[in-house]
């Protein structure tokens, strides 16, 4: 028997299997980091010759799939790199946004190497061995780029939407068009031609979960940015699975590690940043004077509202 120990965040963990180093490695190796890469080249060039917005949200889904994977894998390649699979059984959206805000604000997490600092910088060069791997261009488009799909990971408005896209796709599909000032003048105020509208739930009391309501959120995006940042999301992740294979393989292993092109990275800061913006215009107010009941008394009410449908 075999025993590993690690945390997820700062919970600690204890695994125990008969042979905890085969079956991490035999994972390792199984990490299938062309899926995204492939199918977004797919889907891309379904929405390049028809434009179609079922293949822009279709995009969107991908991305918001491929950057949970990114850092799920890179945060279990740092926290537990010789139990990966055990460490993505047992984190959550949670704990990747807690280890995220710390690594965004340099505040101590656990880390299996002693020589990591919490930082994407410290993070991605242990993952390329502190080699010379970034020329400082690539270095520093791949370092901003890390830190800006981390805040954008971290937001509300991004949950929200990965999840009203996710779960019975609950999102109107295009973005926002907002009309400003009298009948005969109006502005009109258009978010873009790719884009979600979803809705969030307010709760109306603090004290109360039964009472709510919702405002909007409008989001609006570039499919053509999407697809760039998966393929270099696609390209981290191989080089996170080699750099795995490579530390816990027990014979010397040749491994590869890729670079974008720096015509591509040139390319894709010139692309539009995707937007989230939160709205409340059409938000229902509730009367001051209106009594919120609680669960036992809107219950009650229901009951007596329509008794055919409690009868036993």
């Amino acid at each position: 028997m075999q025993s590993v120990y690690l945390f997820v965040d700062e919970e600690p963990y204890l695994y125990h299997g008969e042979n905890v180093d085969m079956e991490n490695l035999e994972y390792i190796k199984s990490i299938n980091y062309n899926y995204f890469e492939k199918t977004s080249r797919i889907i891309y060039k379904g929405f390049k010759r028809k434009k179609d917005k079922d293949f822009a949200i279709s995009i969107r889904l991908l991305h918001s799939h491929c950057l949970e994977h990114f850092f799920s894998i890179l945060f279990a390649a740092i926290q537990a790199y010789d139990a990966i699979n055990i460490w993505l059984l047992l984190y959550t959206p949670n704990d990747l946004r807690e280890l995220i805000k710390k690594t965004q604000s340099g505040a101590p997490f656990f880390r299996k190497f002693p020589d990591v600092k919490p930082n994407w910088e410290s993070i991605l060069n242990k993952i390329h061995f502190g080699l010379n791997f970034f020329n400082s261009f690539p270095k520093e488009v791949i370092l901003k780029t890390v830190a800006e799909l981390a805040n954008q990971f971290n937001s509300e408005a991004y949950s929200l939407e990965y999840n009203s896209i996710k779960h019975s796709l609950r999102n109107k599909f295009g973005s926002f068009q907002i009309e400003i000032g009298p009948l005969e003048n109006k502005i009109k105020i258009n978010g873009g031609d790719y884009g979600s509208t979803f809705r969030k739930i307010e709760r109306l009391s603090k004290n109360n979960k039964h009472h709510l309501s919702t405002s909007k959120i409008f989001s609006h995006w570039n499919p053509g940015r999407l697809f760039s940042e998966i393929q270099i999301l696609s390209l981290l992740i191989s080089n996170i699975k080699n750099f795995l294979i490579a530390i816990n393989c027990k014979r010397p292993h040749k491994i590869e590690f890729k670079l974008p092109k720096t015509e591509f990275l040139n390319d894709y800061q010139n692309l539009p940043k995707s937007e989230l913006l939160s709205g409340k215009l059409d938000r229902w107010s509730i009367s001051p004077n209106y009594k919120l009941i609680d669960k036992n008394e809107l219950l009650k009410r229901i009951q007596e509202k329509f008794p055919e449908l409690f009868k036993q």
